[in-house]
């Protein structure tokens, strides 16, 4: 007796909601679509991207202004100080001037009197970073210096400082006061046209 071959029975496919003739093909092609939650959890992480952009661009913008305030700050006390200090020192050229006439007149109490005053207030501009403008053997500076003579001392060089005639005054890199100063003459032949005084008026 032959036996029977067991065939293994066709799975019925689903019907298809194509057109008569598909093959059902085209259920295994659809895409499961997102439902609600996702939509809404995509649309959060977008927004959250942005929000965060915005705040790290405020952030910097408001460190930005910290520094933009901060140097303004800064600069309106530096003008408030050196306003202040401009006008004191017509008060140290007088001091200066009364040491000078005090050791002239030999009167000694006077004279230490002056000098520990002139020297107090050394300390209060030193303590603001105020310094003098170097003056007589150095080089002609026109950004901190102002020429009011020209001069022909004897062994001087061209250019340079030969008399201070009122000092000048820095604080930190910022010029309170041009030094009003007397300059040697570029050319040396000059001292022939004043044989007077030595000096000619710029």
């Amino acid at each position: 007796m032959k036996k029977e071959k067991n065939t293994p029975e066709k799975e019925e496919q689903a019907p298809c909601c194509c057109q008569e003739g598909c093959d059902g093909a085209c259920a295994d092609e659809k895409q499961p679509q997102p439902d609600g939650q996702e939509q809404e959890l995509a649309k959060a992480r977008v927004q959250a991207d942005e929000y965060l952009q915005l705040a790290q661009r405020m952030k910097a913008d408001f460190e930005n202004y910290k520094r933009r305030a901060n140097s303004l700050r800064q600069e309106a006390l530096s003008d408030g100080r050196a306003e202040v200090l401009l006008a004191f020192l017509p008060v140290l050229d007088n001091l200066e001037r009364a040491v000078v006439s005090a050791a002239e007149s030999q009167v000694d109490a006077l004279r230490q009197g002056v000098e520990m005053v002139l020297r107090q207030f050394a300390d209060v501009l030193s303590g603001f970073k105020v310094t003098a403008i170097a003056g007589e053997g150095q080089p002609f500076d026109p950004s901190c210096q102002y020429a009011v003579m020209q001069d022909h001392k004897p062994g001087a060089a061209p250019g340079s400082v030969t008399q201070v005639m009122q000092k000048g005054y820095r604080m930190d890199e910022r010029v309170l006061r041009e030094a009003m100063v007397m300059v040697q003459a570029e050319d040396e032949t000059a001292n022939q046209a004043c044989p007077d005084d030595g000096q000619t008026q710029v």
